[in-house]
């Protein structure tokens, strides 16, 4: 009608990619914000950090008292790495006021993750499997990609590049050890054997001979 105004259409608010992106970071960050207030789950994270460490200093206390060659000593000092930097994650985490304990966090799980991925295939790949060691390597993975999931988008904005570097050099490391003792080795010392045997006949009786064997063994490989 005259007089009226003009009757608006209502407006809709429209989100813009970034702030669609910014979303679940943002949902992280307040999650994170928040960690230090949940005790639950902040003693969750401190127990995680400490067991895991504790495993891999004792696996590397094993490893170093059985091993016999450099493979072994390198797989003993990878494992010792692993477990030192989850209770420097667990000592940054307990200041809580250094920014960088998240990405910390990440970095010590992500090396639990490689750690137990390798538990998990020699044990696979072993004559009997020890279903005990699956079990808690596979919980301690699911674990750690767990916590992984939880801190990475607040852990990503604060990657330098001697942590870049150190992640990606400690992977590199393992998978090295990984090659060089179950391929490599295997296929350089495997024994080059000549076998020759000698027969000679002692008696016989009617159809029935009895003979003797002499068999020389010859290596002439690297390996025992």
């Amino acid at each position: 009608m005259d007089g009226e105004p003009p009757q608006q259409i209502p407006s809709r608010s429209v989100s813009s990619p970034a702030h669609v992106r910014a979303g679940p970071v943002a949902t992280v960050k307040r999650w994170l914000e928040q960690l230090a207030n949940t005790r639950v789950l902040w003693f969750l994270l401190l127990g995680t950090l400490f067991v895991d460490g504790l495993g891999a200093v004792v696996l590397a206390g094993l490893e170093f008292y059985m091993a016999a060659t450099l493979i072994g000593t390198m797989a003993a000092g990878t494992m010792l790495a692993i477990g030192i930097t989850n209770w420097w994650a667990l000592y940054s985490t307990l200041r809580r006021r250094e920014h960088s304990w998240p990405r910390e966090v990440v970095i010590a799980q992500v090396l639990v993750l490689l750690l137990t991925g390798y538990i998990v295939l020699t044990d696979w790949r072993s004559p009997e499997i020890s279903w005990p060691v699956m079990a808690i390597a596979v919980l301690i993975f699911i674990v750690g990609l767990l916590w992984i999931l939880f801190l990475g988008a607040s852990a990503g904005v604060e990657w330098t590049k001697t942590s870049i570097v150190i992640t990606a050099l400690l992977p590199l490391v393992g998978l090295l050890q990984f090659w060089l003792q179950t391929y490599y080795i295997p296929q350089t010392l495997k024994p080059l054997v000549d076998i020759s045997s000698d027969l000679s006949l002692q008696s016989q009786t009617g159809p029935t001979m009895h003979l003797s064997a002499k068999v020389t063994v010859h290596n002439r490989g690297t390996g025992g």
